[in-house]
């Protein structure tokens, strides 16, 4: 089984979390945080270096082995082993890891009270990638039933 990580597409959907969290984002006083919500340049290489920080830790963590790790994606393999009716779930929660751990990431430098957030679920995805990339298939039966099964009742 293999995931696979395309960082455009996680690049958009952390890039559209903050546009939804800089319009909203408030300090004590109630001043907004975020003024202007587009990432220059320098800021999407940041992103892109934090998503693959967030891929690195998946692989520290689970021993995954990656292949294909070009600029555009990464490819975790799983062990053939592994119970591919969490398919997916564990591509879920791998999208999930990535998206949290940059918002995070970015957010520990620019305003530490919204990392809280990102913090927990970034941990709580991690946890459940965990889980999931270990469990195995459930062993297969090897033995054999009779073909004919007769009774007698007295």
């Amino acid at each position: 089984m293999n995931i696979t990580l395309d960082y455009t597409a996680l690049y958009d959907l952390v890039e559209r979390s903050l546009s939804v969290i800089g319009k909203r984002a408030t300090d004590e006083d109630g001043n907004r945080i975020f003024n202007d919500i587009t990432l220059g340049t320098k800021e999407q290489d940041i992103v892109k270096d934090f998503l693959r920080l967030a891929v690195v830790n998946i692989t520290t963590e689970t021993a995954l082995f990656v292949t294909g790790g070009n600029n555009d994606s990464v490819v975790l393999t799983i062990d053939s082993r592994w119970n591919e009716h969490l398919d997916f779930f564990l591509n879920q929660a791998c999208q999930n890891y990535c998206i949290a751990y940059t918002l995070y990431s970015w957010f520990i430098v620019t305003s530490p009270r919204l990392s809280e957030k990102y913090e927990k679920d970034m941990n709580s995805q991690l946890t459940a990638i965990v889980r999931m990339s270990t469990e195995k298939k459930a062993p297969e039966s090897t033995a054999t039933s009779p073909l004919d099964i007769t009774s007698e009742v007295n």
